[in-house]
């Protein structure tokens, strides 16, 4: 069985990660809603600096010339991306891009939170951490939710018409968070959350796509090459 009594510095890491990443969540859904959707992506790759840094500082991970030349592709992509935003879209505004910035934010501390969990303990299993982040971050949204004093039928309304998309997001969520704690054992901040945010960057595009149906343009491809090829020089270095 697992022992969910931990030592506090743990459950400080496991409540820091689980406030980010409802954070996370709830910025992200705000987001996508105002402006592209692969837009969204790229900013969240974008924070990748957090964890890469924060682990270069911390945790003595050394990160390359060359992988900085890999992030700024990265960074390349993001604004060629902005462009594509604008062009099948309003303008991005800075409220808009403030928003943007929160969600690169809390992606990249919830990150970096899985980061200094692995590097603190090895007695705690990666599951436990895995319950109390997402203890969390209900405890958070739930709390966000009581705030704005929304009337008992309306939330069983809203709760009745989006649980399922919230019970498969809440799976997803799960599952990449335990694998990438347990990645996080072994491969460096510089690699492990840019590689992540690729791929998550390529699937975005097609779901985009398909979902969404935002329009494939020259400057999207041209964003995702860049990030893409960014991710690539990071991980062969």
């Amino acid at each position: 069985m697992l022992a969910f009594a931990t030592e506090l510095p743990v459950l400080f890491v496991a409540g820091v990660s689980g406030v980010f990443s409802a954070g996370f969540v709830l910025l992200w859904l705000i987001s996508v809603k105002k402006g592209a959707y692969t837009l969204v992506d790229v900013f969240v790759m974008s924070g990748t600096l957090i964890p890469m840094v924060g682990s270069l500082l911390l945790f003595d991970e050394k990160i390359s010339s060359v992988q900085w030349v890999g992030f700024l592709l990265v960074i390349c992509g993001v604004l060629c991306l902005v462009s594509y935003n604008n062009a099948i879209k309003t303008k991005l505004d800075i409220k808009s891009l403030v928003l943007l910035v929160a969600v690169a934010i809390a992606s990249g501390s919830a990150d970096f939170a899985q980061k200094i969990f692995v590097n603190i303990t090895s007695s705690v299993s990666n599951a436990v951490f895995n319950f109390y982040t997402y203890l969390f971050a209900t405890a958070t949204i739930g709390t966000g939710l009581l705030c704005k004093k929304i009337k008992v039928a309306d939330f069983k309304t809203e709760v009745k018409k989006t649980i399922p998309y919230v019970l498969f997001m809440a799976v997803g969520l799960f599952v990449n968070s335990y694998f990438k704690v347990e990645a996080a054992r072994f491969i460096s901040a510089a690699k492990l959350y840019p590689l992540n945010q690729g791929a998550a960057l390529l699937l975005g595009m097609v779901m985009a796509a398909v979902f969404f149906k935002e329009k494939i343009t020259a400057k999207s491809v041209m964003g995702i090459f860049l990030g893409f090829l960014g991710i690539c020089i990071i991980n062969m270095i």
